[in-house]
């Protein structure tokens, strides 16, 4: 069962946002920008109660990403006390449900501050970590709120991420082949497993290249 509507933030009085966001990734121990530019992408559609963010969140991130009630509330509280998003509570209307104490459901909505720091977030080119691809999903998932040229930024900075990544494993499948010191047996497997890194990375290359040569099109019709 959820926790209910009301929770005690993890944000200080008085707190920066910077300070709130560093608070946040250390609580969940990964990168912030994660969870919070999903709750930021999902209200830029329409304003959410958190039973509707939760669901959603499972579908979008997957099963070993999860957003849990301990996640997603203390993050909007945060996102509140930053003034990013409002709440307001909303009465039962036909087969709206409601708690079994009988205390309607809290309405999340964005704030024209929290829009920004939506294409902000969008906009941004962090750090590569292991976080990057579920960053990116989560972007690919919003591009209706970007133009052509701001997608293809998007996209190329996942690109140098990718390229990054084959990179490496290419370099590492050349050194294991330089390697005298690896027996033929054990090369036999050690081979296979960098080539199953690979073939993946060069099929999503190969897509995310067709997105960007469609980005272009799209932005040198735009600019006519």
């Amino acid at each position: 069962m959820p926790p209910s509507d009301e929770w005690e933030s993890t944000c200080q009085p008085g707190e920066e946002p910077s300070e709130a966001s560093s608070r946040r990734q250390a609580s969940r121990g990964m990168s912030p920008l994660v969870y919070e530019l999903f709750v930021l992408g999902e209200l830029m559609e329409k304003p959410m109660y958190g039973y509707l963010l939760h669901a959603i969140a499972r579908r979008i991130l997957g099963p070993w990403r999860p957003l849990s009630w301990g996640m997603l509330y203390p993050l909007i509280g945060c996102l509140e006390h930053e003034g990013l998003a409002i709440s307001s509570t909303q009465k039962r209307q036909g087969g709206f449900p409601r708690r079994k104490s009988g205390q309607p459901r809290r309405i999340y909505a964005l704030t024209p501050a929290g829009r920004e720091r939506f294409l902000a977030l969008m906009l941004s080119s962090p750090e590569y970590s292991r976080d990057t691809p579920e960053l990116f999903i989560i972007k690919l998932t919003k591009f209706q709120f970007l133009t052509p040229a701001q997608r293809l930024r998007v996209l190329q900075w996942y690109r140098g991420y990718l390229d990054d990544l084959r990179t490496y494993y290419q370099m590492a499948r050349s050194d294991l082949l330089r390697n005298t010191e690896i027996s033929a047996e054990e090369r036999s497997w050690i081979v296979p497993s960098i080539d199953a890194r690979l073939q993946p990375l060069q099929t999503e290359l190969a897509w995310l290249e067709s997105m960007i040569a469609a980005c272009r099109q799209a932005t040198d019709s735009e600019r006519g």
